[in-house]
């Protein structure tokens, strides 16, 4: 899953100035291309945009005439083309953009005619230097200097926007910051204290309604464990029919949104089973919300803490909210438990990623997030306390490290960090004995039977 941050302009070193020197307009229209204007303060003799937006820009965007939008790195670069300085342009983006492997989706389209636009591909900067090779894209490029920006929309001919997490009928002006979806339709939203929600209309009403309670639910949840978000969640759930059983989902976490992009196949029917699965996905994602919304996770071998500590806190949520019992939700620890021994087989967690077993850290992360819980339980908390103690630490450097976890989890429970960390990066010769040490560090009891590895019913029951 793709996610983005709210520290990304500060990163590239973003402008605090009193006006915004870029504003983008951007104006809503049901058929044909939606045009889009850029404006600056000062003259500038080229730019280059933030995320490259895979072949989107050359094949479906139409560009002011006597401009040149060519590729540079990992991005794009926009000059005009007598090579003069510049302080506005415009494009017309055409609907039929493809979704870029490594971004998110240009426009997300509902099956009413309603859209959602994702506006972070019109963020802009000026570049440094002429090295097309150093560039490349978004959070990680320091050979651009990014600047604020403001957002100013025109409904058109839509009913009406959400953005910002308000429902808006006319046009209206925000900070772009690093860019999310603006919602253009008339699709009257799911509202609670806790959450805003769109699902696709066509989607079955037995999946519509129980998306839209289940995640009102683990929102809610969340949001009393983790604390509140920045604003209030705007969940998008697109939908399209498959056939047969398939089942298809991508997308992921923006700011404070959880953007979706599902397919059922039309024999997939209401059950208890696919509703488990339902629930345990989104909750997943919107765990990222709040990981995501205030500071960032070290990348790379230390995966295992946004995407294992998601696994665990969906799981436990669907315990804690009675969509799921204690039961399956300890099958599904077990289940990561002994795939996580095959990944360890392979060599250690932390390089999990250069052996392409992402999953790794899916199935090994929840195995540390349940130690972390155990750990919790002796405080009377929980993994939900852990993860909100975490990111309030954090919150002033902006990013959450594997040693700032380890640290803090030695403080409940004396050595479990630094075993968490030795887990990670060691080199295993017996993976499932290894992962039984581990969680017995915490507390938890387990039994090996037929060579894999069963935890004791007091695993996911509860404080």
């Amino acid at each position: 899953m793709i996610r983005t941050t709210g520290v990304l302009l500060a990163a590239l070193g973003g402008s605090a100035a009193a006006e915004p020197p870029v504003t983008v307009a951007v104006i809503g229209a049901d058929a044909g291309p939606w045009r889009v204007t850029w404006t600056l303060a000062d003259p500038v003799t080229a730019l280059v945009f933030a995320r490259d937006n895979g072949d989107n820009r050359h094949e479906t965007w139409g560009i002011e005439v006597g401009f040149i939008l060519e590729k540079f790195g990992a991005t794009d670069r926009l000059r005009r083309a007598d090579g003069e300085p510049f302080t506005a342009f415009e494009a017309w983006l055409g609907t039929d953009a493809d979704k870029p492997a490594k971004d998110y989706s240009p426009f997300l389209f509902f099956s009413n005619g309603d859209r959602a636009l994702y506006t972070g591909q019109f963020i802009i900067g000026e570049p440094v230097g002429e090295d097309s090779a150093a560039f490349i894209d978004g959070a990680d490029n320091d050979n651009t200097a990014f600047r604020d920006h403001t957002l100013a929309v025109d409904p058109g001919p839509f009913e009406r926007t959400i953005a910002g997490g308000a429902v808006r009928d006319a046009a209206f002006s925000m900070e772009l910051g690093d860019g999310d979806y603006v919602f253009f339709g008339a699709a009257t939203p799911v509202e609670t204290d806790a959450m805003t929600g769109i699902v696709d209309a066509s989607a079955p009403l037995w999946l519509r309604q129980h998306l839209e309670t289940s995640m009102a639910q683990t929102f809610g949840l969340f949001t009393e464990r983790l604390g509140p978000l920045p604003q209030r969640p705007f969940m998008l759930t697109t939908y399209h029919q498959l056939e047969g059983e398939r089942v298809s989902f991508t997308g992921g976490v923006i700011g404070s949104q959880l953007a979706i992009e599902m397919g059922l196949g039309e024999e997939v029917v209401d059950a208890p089973g696919e509703r488990r699965f339902l629930a345990r996905f989104f909750a997943h994602e919107a765990a990222h919300l709040w990981q995501n919304a205030k500071v960032r996770g070290e990348g790379g071998g230390a995966s295992w803490m946004h995407e294992g500590g998601a696994e665990a806190k969906a799981w436990l949520a669907l315990v804690e909210l009675g969509l799921a019992d204690a039961d399956h939700v300890r099958g599904l620890f077990e289940a990561a438990a002994n795939a996580c021994a095959g990944y360890l087989a392979s060599g250690p967690l932390v390089e999990a990623g250069q052996r392409e077993e992402f999953r790794a850290y899916y199935d090994c992360g929840a195995v540390i997030g349940l130690a972390t819980d155990g750990a919790m339980r002796h405080g009377g908390n929980d993994l939900f306390t852990f993860w909100r103690m975490l990111l309030e630490s954090v919150a002033a450097e902006g990013i959450y490290e594997a040693s700032d976890y380890a640290t803090l989890l030695d403080r409940q429970k004396p050595g479990l960090g630094a075993a968490v960390l030795t887990f990670a990066a060691a080199t295993h010769e017996e993976p499932l004995a290894a992962i039984r040490a581990l969680l017995a560090e915490a507390d938890l009891a387990t039994t090996l039977e037929d060579g894999t590895i069963k935890l004791a019913a007091s695993a996911t029951a509860g404080p």
